[in-house]
């Protein structure tokens, strides 16, 4: 379904949008149930449920892109498995999630730009689920202009997860060439710092691309 209207144009105004849509779709879970509400058919009951689902995938995001430094810091290993064995089948994730991608959007789909769009929807859909317990009534006009400062505060999430899994990275690197690897096994260390460097690079460009969009807008703005 295709609809015309005004995009968010900012960080600012996407974060602000996502977290309204989150909220609403956890009003409708809480207080018409979607489960047991009336004169609805099997297949509009699993498209509600499917719509609200997809927002419980914040906190799934929050482990994944913490695993890695938790592991890499705190020596805590969240798999137990050989190096030789993980990467084949982490490659192979990734291919089979990319491939899936492409398939299911018939080609039009960007499998690198989901995985931009799932960092910085983190904190918007983690916030919506608090909706659940909290309601609220107040209602967030997503902001149409496209002027003002640079807003770090849409992007701190992705931001964090940038500089943390960098640490953590290095903190792996000196760990193998101190010979101290995590749970003493070399293997682990290089999967969960090749974990936390693709968190860090893909978390780090987010960062840049919305510094890029802002650079672009404003000298676009300060040309006559």
């Amino acid at each position: 379904v295709l609809a015309q209207g005004l995009a968010p144009d900012t960080p600012a105004a996407f974060f602000t949008q996502r977290l309204r849509w989150g909220r609403g779709q956890m009003h409708v879970w809480r207080l018409e149930s979607i489960l047991r509400a009336k004169n609805l058919t099997g297949a509009q009951r699993i498209c509600y449920l499917a719509s609200a689902v997809h927002y419980f995938a914040g906190p799934q995001y929050v482990v994944l892109a913490l695993a890695p430094a938790i592991g890499l810091f705190a020596d805590l290993v969240p798999f137990a498995a050989d190096a030789r064995i993980l990467f084949p089948l982490f490659a192979l994730n990734l291919i089979a999630g990319a491939v899936t991608f492409s398939l299911f959007s018939r080609g039009h789909g960007r499998f690198l730009a989901g995985e931009h769009f799932n960092a910085v929807l983190t904190t918007p859909y983690v916030l919506a689920l608090t909706a659940l317990i909290i309601p609220t009534n107040r209602f967030i006009v997503t902001p149409k202009e496209a002027g003002g400062r640079f807003a770090l505060w849409p992007i701190a999430w992705p931001l964090t997860l940038a500089v943390l899994n960098t640490l953590a990275f290095a903190n792996g690197a000196a760990r193998l060439a101190s010979g101290f690897p995590v749970s003493d096994s070399p293997g682990t260390t290089l999967a969960l710092m090749f974990w936390s460097i693709w968190i860090a690079t893909f978390s780090g460009s987010v960062v840049a691309k919305a510094w890029s969009q802002y650079a672009t807008r404003r000298r676009s703005i300060a040309s006559p």
